[in-house]
């Protein structure tokens, strides 16, 4: 069973390079850990040597895609990790991690990654979360929502974000999945992207016939598609009158406990 830590490690297999330390695209190995004072440090086994949270290369992360498997959870703050000066990030993804992550460091990564493509969060990631980072992030392409619940009640007399102005201002979205412990209530806030989606996953939310047809009759552009079995035949049925271009059936999971 890897570690949190070594899952990074071998995301960092995924970049086409290392660029500055290596002259070649050919696969290297690095470990990962942060040591008793909390440097972060990465050993390369092909040049046999370490390199400390100073070094050039760690502005050139393109890719961080943490894949889904069986991690043990070792408390490393790995998104505090990045550097402070902007990056090349164009891809970061944890939504199989479970365990909660550093928010802030989060949210000054993605304000220094324009480049920033394709972001999907995990569990523990609020819709007001969400919200701080999309108006942060507009270029992205690709959206993994984390849990789209509010994790806490908003304070009397505090107004919620505009999720639907978040939403709306993403106009190069094309691929929507997360819904994670979904509150169903703020699902019209995604109308204004599905007249461009063309792959939506909603195979972790517990959703009525009605309130997939609030939308779904937006998503004529939709190429695949993921849902539970809540939304009944009804809702297939609005499903198959509306997205003509569907590649592949509609993927129909039974509901989650």
């Amino acid at each position: 069973m890897k570690t949190l830590s070594q899952e990074i490690a071998a995301a960092f297999l995924a970049m086409d390079r290392m660029a500055g330390n290596h002259g070649d695209s050919q696969p290297f190995i690095l470990t990962f850990e942060v040591n008793s004072r909390g440097e972060f440090l990465v050993y390369d086994e092909k040049n046999k040597e370490f390199y400390n949270e100073g070094i050039s290369w760690r502005g050139k992360i393109r890719v961080l895609d943490l894949i889904e498997s069986e991690l043990v959870e070792d408390e490393v703050d790995w998104i505090s990790c990045f550097p402070q000066n902007g990056t090349c990030l164009e891809s970061l993804i944890f939504d199989c991690v479970d365990s909660p992550i550093n928010f802030e460091a989060l949210e000054r990564l993605v304000v220094k990654s324009p480049s920033l493509k394709k972001l999907r969060l995990n569990r523990h990631v609020t819709i007001v979360q969400l919200y701080r980072l999309m108006v942060r992030a507009p270029q992205l392409t690709h959206l993994g929502t984390g849990s789209f619940g509010p994790g806490e009640i908003v304070a009397q007399g505090e107004q919620e974000p505009d999720y639907v102005s978040a939403f709306a201002a993403c106009k190069s979205l094309v691929c929507l999945s997360g819904f994670r412990e979904i509150n169903a209530h703020y699902l019209p806030a995604i109308v204004p992207v599905c007249a461009n989606l063309t792959s939506l996953n909603l195979s972790y939310a517990t959703i009525s016939t009605e309130q997939l047809k609030s939308f779904i009759y937006h998503c004529h552009k939709l190429q695949t598609l993921w849902v539970l079995d809540s939304v009944c035949d009804e809702g297939l049925q609005a499903v198959a009158a509306t997205c003509k271009d569907l590649h592949e059936p509609v993927q129909v999971s039974f509901g989650r406990d």
